[in-house]
């Protein structure tokens, strides 16, 4: 049986929130969870697109770098299926804002 949500990004927040972000089948997606400790559970708090955080295949790589002060996530991943598309993008975690490195711009990076 294949696993079908590879974990690749997992921070503490600030706010004491987790923030938990895989390849979810091919179809990158990242939840925030709190815990509860009255019922020593982790309740999810919201779900939104990971793309750009999370790579598609499991096979290829990322990184995370999560700023507190800013509450920001920094992400070095590919952004397309078949991993052509290598990217560098800051995410706010307070509202859907991010910036990304321009799309094909080889002096930039480059995939290969």
């Amino acid at each position: 049986v294949e696993c079908h949500n590879y974990i690749r990004v997992m921070v503490r927040q600030s706010n004491g929130r987790n923030l938990i972000c895989g390849t979810h089948a091919y179809s990158p997606k990242c939840r925030e969870y709190v815990y509860s400790d009255g019922d020593r559970m982790l309740q999810q708090r919201r779900q939104f697109d990971g793309q750009g955080i999370a790579p598609y295949d499991p096979k290829h790589n990322s990184t995370a770098v999560y700023i507190a002060d800013a509450n920001e996530i920094y992400t070095g991943t590919v952004s397309d299926f078949a991993g052509n598309d290598p990217l560098i993008y800051r995410k706010r975690l307070s509202d859907d804002e991010g910036l990304r490195t321009q799309r094909d711009d080889l002096k930039v990076l480059d995939c290969k």
